[in-house]
């Protein structure tokens, strides 16, 4: 209103007249209008025309309320003809900007998101690895892009997953082959058996023990070798150095021992046996001993070689029973002074009458019992021949005599 009533006034005064203004009057020289108030000079006085929001005879007055600073939060106060208006700093509002308006006070951003104010209405969230969503709402499922080779089972976790694999295998993404057994770790010829992925079996071969089948067992330890043998361990089992006269694994075999007999054929018999070849060089040669069952003495052949391994009696009585005991001599001893009371071998065997046979080795042989009861038979029969015949002998009748007259006939009957 006082805006309007200067400018009224200053029309009056040009009306008048007088048209001195203002700039050429020294009244208004002294700037007394303030607050950026118009200054006339109405010749006896001046007049100042105020700016929108003040008032007084000198502008002096501010009557819109800015002056008190009524906007907030570095809210900016403009000047109206009738109050003020606050233009506020982003985020605030209100009509001194008293009232903060930020979208993030809500927290709206989820899952431990950073949010950042836009604008009043507006907000983003920096979403956590492992989350997605204007919201962060969303959790990423990393097990999306079947990252757990060979069948491993995969797990979603925040902002990673893990990989449950299978056996044999290993790695973040199962990706490893590891089988313990790959580095042959079975020793001496063991098998090995994958159990996991970090353990496994050994199946040892005979002789041998240990976790890893590393131990050599001493078999000599249960005294395997008999009849005075030595026993020697060796890996994974064991040798029996045998006295010379056994033989055999653990030397439970006679060494020689005889092995087969033939029958007799022109008042001879061959005698087979056998002898380990490595201890020929701890004896002389053999001696065969033989005598008829109801003797007592022993015949004893010559020294045979310790190469042969056959002997043949000769000058034998078919149908007789005869015992053989064959001997090997050692290196050192006397053959001619060797008493034989420790035979080998002893081998029993009835000797009976050829049969019509070139090879009787190729033909099964009877053994003692046979051949006995066969020559039992044979010696009923003949006894029993012998009584029938006895029998007949004496059962003959007698002839009888001529008369005497009668022979004295048939002489003449001669003579003539």
């Amino acid at each position: 209103m006082d805006h309007w009533l200067g400018y009224l006034l200053l029309l009056a005064a040009c009306f008048a007249g007088n048209t001195v203004i203002a700039n050429e009057s020294t009244l208004c020289d002294s700037m007394p209008c303030l607050n950026g108030g118009a200054c006339f000079d109405l010749s006896a006085f001046y007049f100042c025309v105020c700016d929108v929001g003040f008032g007084g005879q000198n502008c002096q007055i501010d009557i819109s309320g800015c002056s008190s600073n009524p906007c907030m939060n570095n809210g900016t106060c403009e000047r109206l003809r009738e109050g003020y208006s606050c233009t506020c700093q982003p985020f605030y509002s209100g009509d001194n900007c008293e009232t903060e308006m930020r979208p993030c006070m809500s927290d709206p951003c989820l899952n431990g998101a950073t949010c950042m104010d836009n604008s009043i209405e507006s907000y983003t969230c920096f979403c956590q690895a492992g989350y997605s969503g204007s919201n962060c709402e969303t959790d990423i499922n990393e097990c999306a892009s079947n990252p757990c080779a060979n069948n491993g089972t995969c797990e979603d976790l925040l902002n990673m997953y893990s990989c449950t694999c299978p056996s044999f295998y290993s790695g973040v993404n199962c990706e490893t082959e590891v089988r313990p057994c790959m580095s042959d770790p079975c020793m001496n010829g063991a098998t090995c058996s994958d159990v996991s992925t970090d353990f496994y079996v050994c199946f040892c071969e005979p002789g041998y023990t240990g976790f890893d089948c590393e131990s050599d067992i001493d078999e000599c330890m249960e005294s395997p070798c008999a009849n005075g043998g030595t026993c020697r361990n060796t890996f994974g089992g064991y040798d029996c150095q045998c006295n010379f006269m056994w033989t055999g694994q653990n030397c439970t075999e006679r060494n020689p021992s005889i092995t087969g007999v033939t029958e007799v054929l022109n008042n001879q018999s061959t005698v087979f046996w056998n002898f380990d070849r490595e201890d020929e060089r701890f004896i002389q040669g053999f001696i065969l001993q033989y005598r008829e069952s109801h003797v007592s003495v022993y015949t004893n052949t010559s020294l045979i070689p310790a190469s042969e391994r056959n002997y043949t009696l000769t000058n034998l009585k078919p149908g007789t029973l005869y015992l053989l005991r064959l001997l090997a001599i050692d290196r050192d001893a006397n053959p001619a002074a060797a008493s034989f009371q420790k035979p080998v071998m002893t081998l029993s065997r009835d000797i009976m009458d050829p049969v019509p046979v070139t090879d009787q080795r190729s033909k099964p042989k009877m053994d003692s019992f046979h051949w006995i009861l066969i020559s039992s038979a044979a010696l009923v029969i003949l006894l029993l021949t012998i009584v029938i015949v006895g029998i007949l002998i004496f059962t003959r009748k007698k002839p009888k005599r001529k008369p005497s007259g009668a022979d004295d006939q048939t002489k003449e009957e001669h003579r003539v």
